[in-house]
C-alpha cells in the first residue's frame, strides 16, 4: 500500500486537542503523527479520513483535492 508523509503543523490543533488525542485519532486511521518533523505518515485513504475527521461535520473538506495534493509527498 502506497504511503505519504504528509505536513502537519500541529501548533494549529494543539489548543483544540492534545497530543494523545491527535495520536490516537491518527492511530484510528492507521496513521502515524511524527512532531519533531511536522508529517502525518499514512495512506492515502487513511490521511483524507484523518483530516476529514479534523475539519469536522462541515462539507468544507474536499477528498479529491486532498487526494491530488498528497501525491508530491508520496513515499518511495
Amino acid at each position: 500500500m502506497q504511503k505519504y508523509n504528509v505536513p502537519f503543523d500541529v501548533e494549529n490543533f494543539e489548543p483544540h486537542l492534545t497530543r494523545r488525542a491527535l495520536d490516537e485519532m491518527a492511530q484510528h486511521h492507521g496513521a502515524t503523527v511524527n512532531y519533531d518533523d511536522e508529517v502525518i505518515t499514512g495512506t492515502a485513504d487513511g490521511l483524507a479520513d484523518f483530516f476529514q475527521t479534523l475539519d469536522g461535520p462541515a462539507q468544507s473538506f474536499s477528498n479529491s483535492e486532498f487526494l491530488e495534493y498528497i501525491q508530491q509527498f508520496k513515499l518511495v
